[in-house]
């Protein structure tokens, strides 16, 4: 496997988690990316396949600081 699959509390919006963790540094795909009709955006791909064990190590509180600004 090369990425986890997240899913967020729903009616969260992963586009506005993403552009915090822009904003940080880091970035992943939302889901709506892979929803056919392109609706469901409560859901999250982090991909690690590229990244090195030091890039992870930086980008999870990134990810992890925008999830708790934008769920609470």
């Amino acid at each position: 496997m090369v990425f986890i699959w997240l899913t967020l509390p729903e009616g969260t919006d992963a586009t506005a988690i993403l552009k915090r963790a822009i904003n940080g540094g880091a970035v992943f795909v939302t889901g709506s990316t892979f929803d056919p009709a392109g609706q469901r955006n409560d859901t999250m791909r982090l991909s690690y396949c590229n990244n090195t064990p030091e890039e992870i190590e930086r980008g999870i509180p990134i990810v992890a600081r925008a999830i708790r600004e934008v769920c609470g």
